[in-house]
């Protein structure tokens, strides 16, 4: 790994101990697999930052062991193996582990990768910074949902009174 900060997730950790998902619903499992990586996408951007989550082992083939998208490389560990060697491997490594930040709530695999140098995160603490908003700073000014008080009165006018640009009406219903 290169010496830009680098988060690593211990992936199902994250999603069951942050989401409210049916362990036995594949579907479910997956759906909050794929949201976790898009958010993760959306937290890098703008970043310079190597994200890697990783997911304990699949038997179901078809599914690729790595993958990335938006700019986040999504690793699976070899079935039946769990994440945490897998994790422990990418440290290992690792040229500079000080560098990585490891997002986990286990507690064996946080004190080894500390006694290795990586900072730990909770994964609440991950939860409460995709939950904060804390994007990079395009994202907030093109979508930003802070209006001036003259925007608001502007809007609450146009929508209270039906006067938009798309308005319905013809002026010829007013001759009639």
């Amino acid at each position: 790994m290169s010496s830009q900060p680098v988060i690593i997730v211990d992936g199902y950790n994250y999603i069951l101990r942050c989401k409210p998902v049916p362990r036995d619903n594949e579907k479910a499992l997956w759906q909050a697999r794929e949201e976790f990586v898009r958010q993760m996408s959306v937290y890098r951007a703008g970043k310079k930052l190597k994200v890697i989550i990783v997911f304990d082992g699949q038997d179901e083939k078809g599914l690729a062991r790595t993958s990335a998208a938006g700019g986040v490389s999504v690793q699976f560990s070899s079935a039946p193996q769990k994440a945490d060697p897998h994790i422990i491997k990418l440290i290992e490594k690792s040229a500079s582990p000080r560098n990585i930040t490891l997002v986990t709530s286990d507690r064996a695999l946080a004190r080894l990768a500390r006694s290795m140098g990586c900072t730990i995160w909770d994964t609440g603490a991950l939860y409460n910074k995709l939950s904060s908003n804390d994007l990079p700073d395009e994202f907030q000014q093109k979508y930003s949902t802070n209006l001036g008080q003259n925007e608001i009165d502007t809007w609450l006018d146009l929508f209270q009174s039906g006067k938009t640009g798309n308005n319905s009406k013809h002026s010829d219903d007013d001759n009639n």
